[in-house]
């Protein structure tokens, strides 16, 4: 962290990752400069490091918990803000929109830009209210589904069997007459 901030003293004996002895360049931070840190900021860094690299922490990146949320953001943000697109204008907005969506889910997060826009609360039994209620409980659902051992053996071989399609088709023994009748032929055949 003191490289951050232009204190090279320990990097030799401690740091196999600074290359400032190769390079002594600061491209790769803002403005290319060393950050001026304060001791809140030394501390906050600290603190985060320390909870990303504990015992727990590394656990979770062993298993790509927090890369899979981390892609599954960023796939929301450039699905609200395509790169393409969208500017500086109004980059921050649609960003900000992205990640409230994210975080309360869409309906939740709709029915808030809906009180925030009309002044008014949205009443419980209103028709839209109940719709969005019934879109997260179908959103849940379906994650629920998607996250179950049955969907992702079945997702599994459908992939399979579609991938083998093409070689199958153009393979020696296919025939044109004559529909496979493997899967028939024996006991042990799956059917998915």
């Amino acid at each position: 962290m003191h490289c951050f901030s232009g204190d090279h003293k320990m990097c030799k004996e401690r740091s196999r990752v600074c290359t400032y002895r190769v390079t002594s360049s600061y491209k790769h931070l803002p403005y290319g400069e060393p950050l001026a840190l304060q001791e809140s900021d030394k501390k906050i860094i600290l603190g985060n490091i320390n909870k990303t690299f504990d015992a727990t922490g590394l656990k979770e990146v062993a298993k790509l918990f927090n890369t899979n949320a981390c892609e599954s953001l960023n796939a929301s943000v450039f699905h609200y803000a395509p790169k393409t697109s969208f500017y500086a204008r109004n980059f921050a907005a649609l960003c900000h929109s992205a990640v409230h969506t994210r975080s309360m889910g869409p309906s939740k997060s709709s029915m808030k830009v809906a009180e925030k826009v009309t002044g008014k609360k949205i009443s419980l039994h209103s028709m839209i209210y109940n719709q969005l209620k019934a879109k997260d409980r179908r959103r849940e659902y379906d994650s629920r589904r998607k996250a179950s051992v049955r969907y992702k053996i079945v997702r599994f071989y459908l992939r399979k069997r579609h991938a083998s399609r093409a070689l199958y088709r153009d393979g020696l023994y296919a025939s044109e007459s004559m529909p496979s009748t493997s899967a028939a032929d024996h006991s042990y055949g799956l059917k998915v």
